[in-house]
């Protein structure tokens, strides 16, 4: 094998050197256990100047705090060997019997969810619903312009001027005549209460249906929660728009 170098480092790299230890602890001294080297003394320095600066930062919290500083937490709180201490301890709850409570929560949230649905079902039935983020509207072609000076709602509709604003129960001719109403109900003033009414009907449904959204989303967090202080292992998951979700490890059941 024919190794060409050039300069003088190549020389120096092709030379042997000597690797220079730490020397371990001198036998006389073995008692005293293993000898420290230096990267044992940076991780003993780092600590030690670590819990200094945390002391000094100490020191001047307490020379610069405020005498008459007061914190509600103070009336139940004292201090015992140097250690705060609450004085509470009697109305703390155990974990079974906060678990019990949520569960308690959770099963009237969802009987008022299921008496809103219900009321919501029974409005449905009564009225038809319709969007109100949306209003609908009703396209009529026609052959020509001239058709659409003389065009007449009321006629293609077959019905009364008065309901040709409406998209929902709109009476035909024969209808009303079949009804026998009177005058006195087809004045303006009827229309107008009926239509008050409706509408009144209707936000009181939206206002169901928010209001049943809103148990809902409050019904999941409380079984999240219950979930939470169970047992098992749980690793908590950050999805992109930032919500969290957490999964459980599966266990065997034995």
């Amino acid at each position: 094998i024919i190794v060409i170098m050039s300069g003088a480092s190549a020389m120096r790299n092709a030379v042997k050197r000597i690797t220079h230890k730490e020397r371990s602890q001198v036998s006389d001294r073995k008692n005293l256990g293993l000898l420290e080297k230096h990267r044992d003394y940076v991780i003993r320095a780092k600590d030690y100047h670590k819990k200094r600066d945390h002391i000094i930062k100490l020191k001047n919290k307490a020379n610069e705090r405020n005498p008459d500083e007061f914190y509600f937490k103070m009336n139940t709180s004292k201090v015992v060997n140097g250690v705060h201490k609450s004085t509470k301890n009697g109305n703390v709850l155990d974990v079974e019997t906060v678990k019990l409570l949520k569960s308690q929560d959770m099963g009237y949230l969802m009987h008022k969810k299921m008496k809103d649905d219900r009321k919501i079902n029974k409005l449905k039935e009564n009225l038809h619903f319709i969007g109100e983020c949306k209003p609908k509207s009703h396209k009529i072609f026609v052959d020509n312009n001239e058709s659409v000076q003389s065009f007449d709602i009321s006629n293609h509709f077959d019905t009364l001027p008065e309901f040709v604003d409406r998209s929902f129960n709109r009476p035909k001719v024969d209808q009303v005549d079949n009804m026998l109403l009177t005058n006195n109900e087809l004045n303006p003033e009827n229309i107008e209460l009926i239509m008050n009414k409706s509408a009144s009907t209707y936000n009181q449904m939206k206002e169901r249906l928010e209001r049943s959204k809103n148990i809902k989303i409050t019904s999941e967090k409380l079984a999240l929660q219950r979930n939470l202080m169970g047992k098992g292992k749980k690793r908590k998951i950050v999805k992109d728009d930032s919500t969290v979700i957490y999964k459980w490890k599966k266990e065997r059941n034995r």
